[in-house]
Parts: C-alpha cells; sequence; structure tokens
C-alpha cells in the first residue's frame, strides 16, 4: 500500500531515510546531516511530496521536490527495505502520477548504487553525467593566494549578483532570488572590480561542514587567473569560523578545468554521483 506521509509518520520517516542516506541509499536531494534531514523531511511532508510503501511498517519511502519556476521534481531515494525493486517502482509511479504534466523528474545519486541504478534502467531513464563531491580539510588548506576584492555581499550589490547569476545559470536549481535571500549561516561573497560585481559564490554552513553551492565570474572576466585567489579568500574565510572542519562541493566530471583547479587548491575526491533523467511525464 502507498500512502501520502503526514506529520504523524515524521519521527519514523526521520530515522528510517537518515539511516538509507548512510548506508547505501545515499541522494545528492537530501542532507546527511541529521538536523539539516530533518528540516528538509518537515518541508518535504508539509508540501505532500513524500510518498510512504506501508504493510506493517515502512517498506519504502520516497521524498520529492516539485519545482514550478523550473517544471523539474527533484526526487530522493526510494529507500526501500531488502531493496525490493517493485516498491521502488510503485513509489515513482505514485509520484509520476501526482505530477503528470511534469516535463522532468531528476534523480542523483552515488554511482556505487546497484540498486537504484537497476531501476533507472527499469524505467529507461536518461544518463545525464556524473559528478564529483569534492572535500577540503582545514588541516591540508593553505592559503597561498588571496583576493583584496573579495567581501560579504551588500545590500546594494543584491541585483548585481541577481542579474549576473540569471546570464551564466538561466537554468540551475538555485534562483537569483533564492540565492541572495538572507538565510543563517548563508554567505554570498563578491568580487569587486571598479565598484562592479564581476564574480561571485555562495557558501553554506551546516555544522561543521561547509559547502560552495556555486561559484562564477561573469563571462568577459574570465581567463585573467581571478578564480583561484577567489575561491581561496572564501575557503579561507569560511575557515575562519572556529567549528568548519571540512569545505565541500559539487563538479560535472566533465568540468575538467574546474576539477584542476579544485584539486589545485586542495581538494580531494570524496564521491561520485550519477545523474539521470525520466522521459517526459516519466513514461515507460
Amino acid at each position: 500500500m502507498i500512502i501520502k506521509a503526514e506529520p504523524r509518520h515524521l519521527p519514523t520517516l526521520i530515522d528510517y531515510v537518515y539511516t538509507c542516506q548512510h548506508t547505501g541509499f545515499y541522494s545528492g536531494y537530501l542532507s546527511l546531516d541529521k538536523s539539516k534531514m530533518m528540516q528538509e523531511l518537515d518541508t518535504a511532508v508539509q508540501q505532500g511530496e513524500v510518498w510512504i510503501a506501508i504493510t506493517q511498517e515502512v517498506q519504502g519511502v520516497l521524498v520529492g521536490h516539485y519545482d514550478k519556476t523550473r517544471d523539474v521534481c527533484d526526487l530522493a531515494g526510494p529507500y526501500v527495505k531488502h531493496r525490493d525493486v517493485s516498491v521502488g517502482l510503485e513509489l515513482i509511479d505514485h509520484w509520476i502520477l501526482s505530477y503528470p504534466d511534469t516535463t522532468r523528474h531528476q534523480f542523483f545519486f552515488d554511482r556505487q548504487s546497484r540498486y537504484t541504478l537497476n531501476l533507472m534502467a527499469q524505467l529507461q531513464a536518461v544518463f545525464k553525467g556524473h559528478e564529483s563531491i569534492l572535500r577540503l580539510e582545514r588541516a591540508t588548506f593553505l592559503a597561498t593566494e588571496v583576493h583584496t576584492d573579495v567581501k560579504p555581499m551588500r545590500l546594494n550589490q543584491k541585483e548585481q549578483v541577481r542579474t549576473l547569476h540569471a546570464a551564466i545559470f538561466p537554468d540551475v536549481y538555485l534562483s537569483p532570488e533564492a540565492l541572495t535571500r538572507e538565510q543563517p549561516d548563508h554567505t554570498v561573497y563578491v568580487l569587486n572590480q571598479h565598484d562592479t560585481v564581476i564574480g561571485y559564490g555562495l557558501v553554506k554552513v551546516t555544522g561543521t561542514q561547509a559547502s560552495l553551492e556555486v561559484f562564477a565570474i561573469a563571462k568577459a572576466h574570465r581567463g585573467q587567473h581571478l578564480a583561484k585567489p577567489f575561491i581561496t579568500t572564501m575557503i579561507a574565510e569560511t575557515f575562519a569560523l572556529e567549528d568548519v572542519n571540512t569545505v565541500q562541493l559539487v563538479v560535472e566530471n566533465l568540468n575538467c578545468v574546474a576539477l584542476n583547479l579544485y584539486q589545485s587548491i586542495g581538494f580531494t575526491l570524496h564521491r561520485e554521483n550519477c545523474s539521470y533523467q525520466l522521459n517526459p511525464s516519466g513514461k515507460r
């Protein structure tokens, strides 16, 4: 039986999904940090975006997020007991029936997950590429290059950052408004040149780990050796926070220039993920 999760299911969901995230069912669409994951699950349940396969106990869970502005569904899981393929397919079918006109249903998961890869094959999902999660530890970071024009974004720079972000990443998951919205533990850094924003980066801090969520330099200013000192300065500012021990980021494997840049700063491979997308309307 497949049911839509309700607030009363949250305590069970939190323990079940947290365990799955750390034992072979990892999805990049949910946090590994328990407190952050609790918030994400609570929001998803409130929005009616969590399905549960249940008999006398939970057999599987699928967590989703529908982005109306991009007409995209990002799906975490399915997290399935005993790796039952039929339960996983049933959960996905229930989700698709809830969003029949959506053009894209996306999965983002550890490339070592044979269970999820098997599901993708049966769904005839389209492979979109591999991405690497890179990590940098405080103990191995050397701030050899910094840039004095890198500062936290000021209020009067928000519009410049939004315009630059929309031009560089017109279809990214992070909207210009979300990027510049003031939130706890979120810092947008900007690179200035003659009072003009020519680059920006978003750093999120969760407990002892920080994530470089997005980073970009205006097209007209690329090739000027600005990227490395810009990133190094953001990382140095982040490690200045006493509790932060690790900085993490995600980069597409095909982006060799970016991979080489991050590795030259000291980032090392932590995990490789797969990205898959269902056919239009999720039809098989």
